[in-house]
């Protein structure tokens, strides 16, 4: 194979440079012997024109005296000019003619023969006394004119040649010294380096200046970085190589396309017993590790397949489990996958027969396992069941214990409420003030244990929504007051109006109550309770309830939440279940806030809640009792259908609406008798007990839906079952309201107002 030797760099650049220059000088001397020969010419012209014109009138007397030997001297002398070639004078019939001989002397001539094209002609008129005697013709040669030319030619073309060699060696010269040279020396010193003389080319090298010396430094460097990254380059050769021969699972190095295997480690010859020498080729392997014929066709074919996958994709061979015999005959269960890396590949063998063997335990205990899982399975669900079951029970205890309750304090509070309207004897109306109040505490009570109850059971749900502080703050008030007044204390509210959480309205406000009702019960006769409203830090606000009293000791503040725990009892026999706290406690968990207290004794407690802040919401407002008896006159007179099978209830009805407002109400005991009456009768409004003997208040309200005589009929449930899941289900079911016993009388009030419109 013939190598091409590669033109020098130099020599292109040369003959580049001189190029253009040549060409360049070239265009200046074309453009300079133009304008030159130019000049000439016209210089010659007009030379020829002034002879042409002395002549003339100098010939003129002569030609007018036809003195022929004068016109002759004076043509002779016209001549001298050596470019002058020729001169014919003429003037009448006579034609007198002086030309050049081969000497270049003067000669007679014929006015004929000055015909050749290569002349300059100049014609002039012969004047004498303003008159035309005859012509004066000059012919001049341009031979001069060319030699002339033809030298300056000559020069220009030698200027050049001399400037283009001086430009040659100048070049060469210079770029010997700043390129070639350099260039030189930095190839010896990479053929040297090449060579593994690194060292002794580097002391003997000359230095060099300039670009190349920067050149020279950077390739030395490179050099050196080069060496040293080689050598890290050895030393992690070294260690790769040592890792693999030391690898903890077998490997073997071989070339898929020629089959050739050229290493396997110390790992493999201990597990397998072959060694190199044994399966130099990759089907020498199969035989050996593969002896069944029929199971050798399939290893080879499911590593075919894999092998060009991981190929295509430039993935890892898939590792797939085979039995390989060793050397020694024992079969084995190996894992075997693989790396490819550019025309070798990496095998990984993983020997995994202790693992197969415990896996095959494993599935011996898996089937008695599997009876015992379904035994326990069993059991669990029969318990599951017992749970369930008890949970109901717990349900309908609660339900039941709520509804029991609550239908004989309806007619305590409700009557109690009654009498106070209707009394006029002070002392009297304070007898009842006293029995209503009594009742409240007991309602109270009997709300808390429910409510711990229905928490501890996960029945008990809130109703968050935006809770004006102070709004629920000033009913709270208004709830104890009658203690705060009892204990004569004072009481400071400084709640920033405009304030308003994240709550449910009526658990805020039980909360509130009992925090303040402690206050007031815990504090010193004379004392003070205050009221702050604090922002803290990201959207929460802080209420703050301070009281006098005589504090709490530091190790009754750890369990003051806990429930019927009555940390203050020592002080006095003072009212309570010591379930107040605790209650208030959960309840401030199910709406996402927080209860707490700092106390000193002898100082006061400070009790605090922390709620989220949210926008302003809508506010509410609480109805004083002289407003209640006012809305109760707004509802006019009415026909009532009022279906209760608890005789104190119905009486409480007929004392309200029979007595006070006059209205009509017609009564029934029976879920089917109500029915009955208000097809009949049809009330303007039905006020329906749930629990019924025989159908319930669900099946009325359903059969009255029903009916189209009864369809648009306002029902309003009145029910003992004031668990969360009953008002709810009372609301979904379709009455216009659902009222829990013992009954609120505003509630009632608003109720009917608005289902009457």
């Amino acid at each position: 194979m013939s190598v091409t030797k590669k033109q020098s760099v130099s020599t292109q650049v040369i003959i580049l440079l001189v190029s253009v220059v040549t060409l360049a000088f070239g265009l200046i001397g074309a453009v300079g012997y133009h304008f030159y020969h130019r000049e000439l010419w016209q210089e010659l012209q007009n030379e020829l024109s002034v002879n042409a014109d002395q002549a003339s009138t100098s010939i003129g007397l002569a030609v007018w005296n036809l003195d022929h030997e004068q016109i002759r001297k004076i043509m002779e002398s016209t001549m001298r000019n050596q470019v002058i070639y020729g001169v014919v004078v003429q003037y009448g019939n006579i034609s007198i003619a002086l030309a050049r001989d081969s000497a270049w002397g003067i000669r007679k001539a014929r006015s004929n023969e000055f015909a050749a094209g290569d002349l300059l002609v100049t014609k002039h008129e012969i004047n004498f006394s303003g008159e035309s005697i005859g012509n004066l013709t000059l012919y001049a040669t341009p031979q001069f004119l060319n030699q002339k030319l033809k030298r300056s030619l000559q020069l220009l073309m030698g200027s050049i040649f001399f400037l283009d060699l001086l430009l040659v060696v100048s070049l060469y010269l210079l770029i010997w010294k700043q390129m070639l040279r350099p260039l030189k020396l930095i190839g010896a010193y990479a053929a040297a380096v090449s060579a593994g003389q690194h060292g002794k080319q580097e002391k003997s090298a000359p230095a060099l200046a300039g670009e190349f010396g920067e050149l020279s430094d950077s390739i030395q460097k490179m050099v050196v970085l080069l060496e040293s990254q080689l050598g890290e380059l050895k030393e992690s050769n070294e260690r790769f190589w040592n890792m693999v021969r030391r690898f903890p699972l077998p490997l073997v190095i071989y070339a898929p396309t020629s089959g050739q295997i050229v290493f396997l480690n110390q790992k493999f010859s201990e597990v397998f017993g072959y060694i190199l020498s044994d399966i130099p080729h990759a089907n020498d392997w199969f035989n050996l590790a593969y002896p069944d014929e029929n199971y050798r066709q399939q290893v080879i074919d499911v590593w075919t397949r894999e092998l060009e996958t991981a190929l295509l994709t430039n993935d890892l061979v898939r590792a797939l489990s085979y039995k390989i015999t060793c050397k020694n005959r024992e079969t084995k269960v190996v894992d075997v996958g693989g790396v490819p890396s550019g025309e070798y590949m990496l095998v990984v063998f993983n020997d995994i027969t202790e693992r197969m063997q415990a896996e095959d335990e494993v599935r011996r205990y898996q089937d008695h396992l599997e009876d015992l899982v379904q035994q326990r399975t069993t059991e669990l669900e029969a318990a599951r069941d017992l749970a369930e079951a008890a949970s109901r029970a717990k349900s309908v205890f609660l339900a039941n214990m709520s509804h029991e309750l609550r239908t004989p304090m309806n007619a305590i509070l409700g009557f109690s409420q009654i009498l106070m309207m209707t009394l006029e004897n002070q002392a009297h109306k304070g007898y009842v003030q006293e029995i209503h109040t009594a009742g409240d505490h007991l309602l109270e009570l009997i709300n808390e244990l429910l409510d711990m109850a229905s928490i501890e059971a996960g029945k008990l749900a809130v109703s968050i929504e935006p809770v004006d502080v102070c709004a629920v703050l000033d009913a709270s008030i208004h709830m104890v007051n009658s203690l705060i007044l009892v204990n004569e204390i004072q009481l400071i509210n400084q709640c920033e109006a405009g304030m308003y959480v994240q709550a449910d309205n009526n658990r805020l406000r039980q909360v509130l109550v009992n925090l303040l009702s402690n206050a007031a019960k815990y504090n010193r006769i004379g004392g003070s309770i205050s009221i702050e409203t604090q922002l803290v830090e990201e959207g929460r606000i802080r209420i703050l309830v301070k009281d006098t009293g005589l504090g709490i000791a530091p190790d009754d503040v750890q369990r003051l939440f806990n429930p019927f725990e009555r940390v203050g009892a020592q002080f006095g026999a003072i009212e309570g279940t010591g379930i107040g706290l605790a209650l208030s406690k959960k309840l401030m968990t199910l709406m996402h806030g927080a209860i707490g207290v700092e106390s000193q004794p002898g100082q006061g407690s400070t009790f605090s809640i922390e709620l989220s802040l949210a926008g302003n919401g809508n506010k509410t407002y609480e109805v004083t009792a002289e407003e209640i008896g006012n809305k109760f006159e707004e509802i006019g007179k009415l026909k009532i259908l009022y279906v209760e099978d608890n005789p104190a209830n119905l009486r409480l009805m007929e004392a309200i609406f029979k007595d006070q407002i006059g209205s009509t109400l017609v009564s029934a005991t029976t879920g089917e008798q109500g029915l009955e009456l208000a097809k009949k009768t049809l009330p303007d409004l039905i006020l329906l007990d749930i629990q019924l003997p025989g159908m319930d208040g669900y099946a009325v309200l359903a059969a009255l839906r029903a009916a189209s005589e009864t369809h648009d009929i306002p029902v309003i449930a009145l029910s003992a079952d004031a668990m969360p899941n009953h008002v709810e289900r009372g609301r979904k079911a379709g009455f216009f309201a659902y009222l829990t016993k013992p009954l609120d009388i505003t509630a009632l009030q608003q109720s009917i107002k608005a289902a009457l419109g």
